[in-house]
């Protein structure tokens, strides 16, 4: 139940185009990331389309671990050994 009660989705970070690598992204997600462990988060995720290759460096770059494409996550460490956690879409890779 910890790991229902403790986690926390990072649903969106955009920057304009125009914007980008002037670190405006790495300090949202930092932000955001705070706000939700001063909340109590203990388990925050997030998800991107599998195509977009460079945010998958974008968030290894933040310190995430990004899953293998269609990987779902696994709570059951949190669960009493029963496997469960979010499932992402075919498309899609958990960070």
């Amino acid at each position: 139940m910890q790991a229902i009660l403790f986690t926390s989705k990072l649903h969106l970070v955009g920057v304009d185009a125009d914007h980008r690598r002037h670190g405006l992204g790495r300090a949202l997600v930092r932000a955001a990331a705070a706000a939700a462990y001063r909340g109590g988060v203990e388990i925050l995720y997030g998800q991107f389309l599998t195509d977009d290759r460079e945010l998958g460096e974008f968030y290894r770059g933040q310190g995430f671990t990004v899953m293998p494409p269609a990987t779902p996550l696994n709570f059951s460490q949190w669960l009493d050994g029963f496997p469960g956690g979010p499932a992402p879409l075919a498309n899609e890779t958990f960070f």
